[in-house]
């Protein structure tokens, strides 16, 4: 007896002893490998597996509940206690199988690794800034007026939203206009095709400097692929305007936001009357004129307003029930009214409580086409498409990243220069009230201005959050969140990160999710055009 118990002894303090030096190892590992902080990683579920979204390299990989439980630990308590509170529930043989399969992908797979992000931004010196902004704009849109025959209760323009202009009376003039041409055909020497769109106000209040400046663009700019745009709310629309676009093989985006009764609550014209039925006649105006070319050249734009429900995502859906003769497969985008435009006493009180998130609702509708329960949903397929699409589409790396891009933001002056009525220039139309300009089109872009805040300043400013955010690779957010009244708002800015983040996990979600049971059926994504 006396032997067996010494044995017994013996061999349990062998095994405390293999485990102590075990958890010796797990530490020093961790603290080597991670020195200053866990890594840049988003773990999430969906109803069957368990992911891995790595920062570093783009990747998305399923794992081990024990795994993705171990790893959880370790990004929000230090590697011994990560361990207690993870034997509390699993085995020392699962601690075992995590810890080797972690050390394993990390070698085999470089994830895990990236820790903070270390530099910002395309390029090291402004140099190569400027040498791009210079040569490779691709856009011109240009605000041919700034009035308007519509009181949308929702724009930016209107009398309640402080720090924007209000809707006005003026047009651009012909020379302005010529100029800032000039100067999209001497600044895209390095692009294969460019573009100019026209804006307003209401771009069709102008219509006679449309067709003036069409001719001189396309006899100036000949020596690539030039196309033209609109955006408008098509109550103006008459045959001839719609002969003139097709002519010119135009592009149009409408905006619509629903059937007769939702449309006509926020856009109505100057006397407080709807405007459908104008906007119906345009689009139809459109249809007639453009024929198979319709689908392809002519886009919707909703705005999706209170009350949020799926009541009132399926009432907008019936649209297309209504106008039979509306492709249910036409391009739209769908969005909520712009942060502080819907006065709360007006809409807010009337709200639903069930605030039915779109991206949810779309998420729920989409997958049920794929079970066979519902049709195609033009509006679900737009949110689902675009943001599936964007997430197969990403660019996967061998090698965590060392420099990210400045979160969504455009290069200023690149993908697009928006022109004001003055001739004024911004980077875009949705931040032209808000945030310094950039130029004109009497001196050209001001690189000073672009290097100072556009760069260096706004690269300051975001270093210190998105530096250790799990989600600088796909963020989308840009300079439109993060300026007020002509200045930098970091407040805005990291308000606006919270909602973006938790944007984010559900569209990591949703796509595994219907990756692992639709796989096939979504192929056709990886040719999904993302404008």
């Amino acid at each position: 007896m006396t032997t067996a118990k010494v044995r017994k002894k013996s061999t349990s303090h062998a095994l405390n002893q293999k485990k102590k030096n075990f958890l010796e190892i797990f530490q020093n590992y961790f603290k080597n490998t991670w020195k200053e902080s866990p890594p840049l990683i988003k773990l999430f579920k969906t109803e069957s597996k368990s992911y891995i979204y790595d920062t570093g390299t783009n990747k998305i990989m399923s794992c081990d509940e024990s795994i993705y439980a171990l790893l959880e630990n370790l990004l929000e308590k230090v590697p011994s206690i990560a361990v207690m509170d993870f034997l509390k529930i699993f085995k020392w043989d699962d601690l075992l199988y995590a810890f080797e399969s972690i050390q394993e992908i990390m070698k085999s797979q470089n994830v895990l690794k990236a820790i903070r992000v270390r530099k910002f931004g395309a390029f090291d010196s402004f140099e190569e800034y400027e040498e791009l902004i210079t040569s490779s704009t691709e856009n011109l849109c240009l605000e041919i007026c700034d009035t308007c025959n519509l009181r949308c209760a929702y724009c930016v323009y209107s009398d309640h939203i402080p720090f924007k202009r209000n809707h006005g009376k003026r047009s651009m003039s012909i020379e302005t206009a010529r100029l800032a041409i000039n100067y999209l055909k001497y600044h895209s020497s390095k692009t294969t095709k460019t573009g100019i769109s026209f804006y307003g106000g209401e771009p069709l209040c102008n219509f006679n400097l449309i067709q003036e400046l069409v001719p001189y663009a396309s006899s100036l700019i000949n020596d690539k692929p030039l196309s033209f745009s609109l955006t408008t709310n098509a109550t103006l629309l008459a045959p001839e305007m719609a002969d003139f676009f097709k002519n010119n093989n135009f592009s149009l985006l409408i905006s619509i936001d629903g059937p007769k009764e939702i449309h006509d609550k926020c856009r109505k014209d100057l006397k407080g009357d709807g405007s459908f039925e104008r906007v119906i006649n345009g689009l139809h105006c459109l249809f007639d004129t453009y024929g198979e070319a319709f689908i392809e050249k002519v886009h919707l734009n909703m705005v999706y307003t209170p009350p949020w429900s799926s009541q009132r995502l399926n009432r907008l859906i019936q649209l297309w029930d209504e106008i039979p003769w509306l492709p249910r497969n036409i391009r739209l985008n769908i969005s909520y009214p712009s942060r502080g435009t819907l006065l709360p006493e007006k809409f807010l009180p009337n709200n639903n409580s069930e605030d039915k998130n779109l991206q949810e609702w779309s998420y729920e509708v989409f997958k049920a086409k794929f079970q066979g329960k519902n049709n195609s949903n033009p509006i679900a397929n737009y949110v689902m498409e675009r943001n599936m699409a964007s997430i197969m589409k990403r660019l996967i790396y061998t090698e965590p990243l060392e420099r990210y891009a400045l979160n969504g933001c455009c290069i200023p002056g690149v993908r697009k220069l928006f022109v004001s009525v003055d001739g004024t220039f911004h980077l875009c139309e949705r931040i032209c009230s808000d945030a310094p300009a950039i130029g004109n089109v009497h001196s050209g872009l001001d690189m000073e201005v672009i290097k100072k805040i556009y760069i260096d300043e706004y690269t300051r400013v975001i270093t210190p959050n998105c530096s250790r955010c799990w989600a600088v690779g796909l963020c989308r957010n840009c300079y439109i969140d993060a300026f007020n009244n002509g200045k930098l708002d970091i407040k805005n800015r990291v308000n606006q990160c919270t909602v973006e983040k938790q944007s984010l996990e559900r569209l990591l979600t949703y796509y595994c999710s219907l990756m692992e049971q639709y796989a096939q059926e979504l192929k056709y994504l990886y040719d999904y055009e993302l404008l």
